[in-house]
């Protein structure tokens, strides 16, 4: 090896290591002045479990990634001057130095003594002003911390926080100029009442909530039970699945009023059925990806709320944004056949379709038997004549064992060939024909 060579391989080894070095010290640097997520909870008290404790603190890093606000949360032993050790643990613990511009909320439960308090930067007394800060505290962390769920009663307080942030957003409240990260004072207090037993209380109006005689008329009274924070798990409206379900809940003021402001911004459902008339759909348009369906289920000749699935199905994510729970199957899911759904559940439109007929094959009594189980509105399958539910026996010259075989001719017929398919409808066979559709672009 020549001395040149070896001189080469010398400088690309220090210069290597050099560059590892500045990475480290710059990772060190960065970790430095951005404190990892687990500073977010103190929780000296304990009354969180390690999962609970990294839950709240993932939910605090997509506040300050979305809105640059820095939420702590501090669980205080022994007895304290709630008002005082707010002020005094906010700027010992720098609250608030997470942010660019000084936003900084710092949550204080002293479980002790009883009280609870959400002190205020200065950046955000605008936007969490003292009056809101109370609401949140009596009407949606409190009642949770009475059923005994101080974790749940954080990440919901958290979530109308978020909330709040979102609307600050769209209203430009927030203040753009950096502030220095410090507490003057605001916020408020309230007793925690920890395992102390929540009850909802007497709503505003008690005249009887029923079931409706169509599912709009039966979400239509629930709204109204909600903005009358009529929280009883009794009411008919439910289904008896839902009744027993939410005997054991902690439905909160503040989420009955959450659920009344978020659906008076969406527009007007559609109604689908899925496969049968003893199960109903009230969705919205995909874009209006904060308003989630309802699903009803008729029982004793009235359309009740299926909370019961919709809590097994639906998740929302922290901009409240409504989600199918991946890999898990519901009855109602073919009410959403005209849609696709990515990875993550989300629904979207479906592209353009030739036919926009859906088949799915399933096993009864040991023998397969397809079913169409979706007809897009003013399709070529409507014209045809398929209607959701017909059991499809035979296409064109194919008898049928399972929907895929259908598929490859259905995009592959020509224009203007005649195509016929037997079906079985309400116990009788029927052949339907017509000229296959144009070929798609």
């Amino acid at each position: 090896m020549t001395a040149r060579r070896i001189r080469i391989i010398v400088v690309i080894a220090l210069a290597t290591a050099l560059l590892a070095l500045a990475f480290f010290r710059s990772q060190r640097l960065i970790a430095w002045f951005m404190p990892a997520p687990e500073d977010t909870v103190w929780d000296e008290a304990l009354l969180l479990d390690d999962e609970q404790d990294k839950f709240i603190n993932e939910y605090h890093l997509v506040l300050l990634t979305d809105f640059d606000t820095d939420l702590r949360v501090l669980t205080l032993g022994g007895q304290a001057d709630v008002a005082k050790a707010a002020v005094r643990e906010f700027a010992a613990r720098k609250v608030g130095n997470r942010s660019g511009t000084g936003r900084g909320l710092l949550l204080l439960i002293a479980p002790e003594i009883d009280m609870v308090r959400l002190e205020v930067s200065e950046a955000l007394e605008p936007v969490f002003t003292d009056t809101f800060v109370a609401y949140i505290q009596q009407r949606q962390m409190v009642p949770f911390f009475q059923s005994g769920r101080v974790a749940d009663g954080i990440l919901a307080t958290t979530e109308l926080i978020y909330s709040r942030a979102v609307d600050a957003q769209k209203g430009e409240a927030f203040d753009p100029r950096k502030y220095e990260s410090a507490s003057s004072g605001g916020g408020a207090q309230t007793a925690a009442g920890i395992g102390k037993g929540y009850s909802p209380g007497t709503p505003r109006q008690t005249e009887p909530m029923q079931a409706g005689s169509s599912p709009a008329d039966t979400v239509q009274a629930y709204l109204k039970a909600m903005s009358n924070r009529d929280a009883r798990p009794e009411l008919p409206l439910y289904s008896k699945a839902t009744r027993q379900m939410l005997a054991g809940w902690t439905v909160t003021p503040a989420q009955m009023d959450n659920i009344v402001s978020s659906y008076k911004k969406c527009g007007e459902p559609e109604l689908r059925h899925p496969l049968d008339d003893q199960r109903a759909v009230l969705r919205y348009p995909v874009s209006e990806r904060t308003c989630a369906p309802w699903f009803l289920v008729r029982e004793d000749d009235a359309w009740r709320l299926d909370l019961t699935m919709m809590q097994q199905a639906i998740r929302f994510n922290n901009r409240n944004e409504w989600h199918f729970v991946p890999g898990v199957g519901h009855p109602y899911e073919t009410a959403f056949d005209d849609l696709s759904l990515d990875k993550n559940g989300f629904p979207h439109e479906r592209p353009r379709q030739r036919w926009a007929l859906s088949l799915e094959t399933n096993s009864v009594n040991g023998l397969n038997q397809t079913l169409i189980t979706y007809v897009g509105p003013g399709s070529a399958a409507e014209r045809m004549g398929f209607r959701v539910g017909d059991r499809l026996l035979r296409w064109e010259d194919i008898e049928l064992t399972y929907a895929g075989q259908v598929s490859k001719s259905l995009a592959s017929v020509e224009e203007g060939k005649v195509v016929t398919a037997l079906i079985e409808r309400d116990g009788q066979q029927m052949t339907l024909r017509m000229a296959a559709p144009p070929m798609l672009e």
